[in-house]
């Protein structure tokens, strides 16, 4: 009987769990970041793992387990809106098939750039220009351990 119990108790927090919603809150596609440990990114050098659920623009949801995530950047690390970098287990497309296939990307928080387009803009004008390399980048919306952190910019 007591292990009968166990058991229903670990089915119970699986499912509710995995139960959590996952939806996209604007019409940009939705990153949910949910670190192992529910403790937020403090530090550029350290690692964190976590998962991370894209809800893409058909409110088609992927799920990602054992990602790191750290935080990046110089002086925009010691903004208020952090800008963070995520490595993925293999090479992902996560801009789509068309784009780039990569196991490291940036979540830039363009925190400095009120319009939040600025870096977007000027890949696109380099895409435009013929440049051999410019990033792909698409906006979404971050929500970390739960809290939403606002408008990112996705890139490789």
């Amino acid at each position: 009987m007591k292990r009968l119990i166990w058991i229903s108790v670990i089915v119970l927090f699986t499912v509710g769990a995995m139960a959590q919603e996952h939806k996209r809150l604007t019409n940009l596609p939705h990153l949910y970041i949910n670190t192992f440990t529910g403790n937020p990114i403090v530090s550029k050098t350290e690692q964190v793992w976590a998962r991370i659920w894209l809800v893409d623009e058909q409110d088609v949801v992927t799920f990602y387990d054992s990602i790191s995530i750290r935080g990046r950047g110089n002086s925009t690390w010691n903004m208020a809106k952090k800008p963070y970098r995520i490595k993925l287990q293999e090479k992902t497309k996560l801009l789509g098939n068309s784009r780039a296939n990569a196991k490291k990307w940036t979540l830039l928080a363009n925190h400095g750039d009120k319009t939040l387009m600025r870096n977007a803009l000027a890949s696109y004008i380099g895409d435009l220009c013929g440049q051999p390399f410019t990033p792909a980048a698409k906006f979404v919306d971050l929500t970390l351990n739960g809290a939403y952190q606002g408008c990112y910019q996705l890139s490789d």
